[in-house]
């Protein structure tokens, strides 16, 4: 799938919000990959989640914005509407799937 951000209107801004929503993560969380994620598929409190961009977490409820892959551990970190600044973790998930890195995925 090509490479957005929910509710942008071109690829500049889409690019622009994600590398500010990127720095936020990694200010707070440390260093992320270059991989952009499309969605993740994870255990919580015992029952399984999902987070795809531009659709909802159902571990929160919220709509999903961007999702960083952790550079050191092998966490991932989704932005959530109400909470962009402040991602939560989803560790170890059963499942990632990434963006076209031909179309603006890397």
């Amino acid at each position: 799938m090509k490479f957005f951000v929910p509710d942008t209107d071109d690829p500049g801004e889409a690019e622009q919000f994600y590398s500010a929503l990127r720095g936020a993560t990694e200010a707070l969380k440390g260093p992320v990959t270059y991989r952009r994620v499309l969605s993740v598929t994870f255990t919580r409190g015992g029952k399984i989640h999902s987070a795809t961009v531009g659709g909802l977490d159902t571990a929160s409820g919220a709509a999903c914005v961007a999702i960083f892959e952790s550079a050191q551990d092998g966490l991932f970190y989704i932005c959530v509407e109400g909470r962009l600044q402040d991602p939560f973790m989803a560790g170890s998930p059963s499942r990632v799937e990434y963006f076209d890195a031909s179309e603006g995925g890397l």
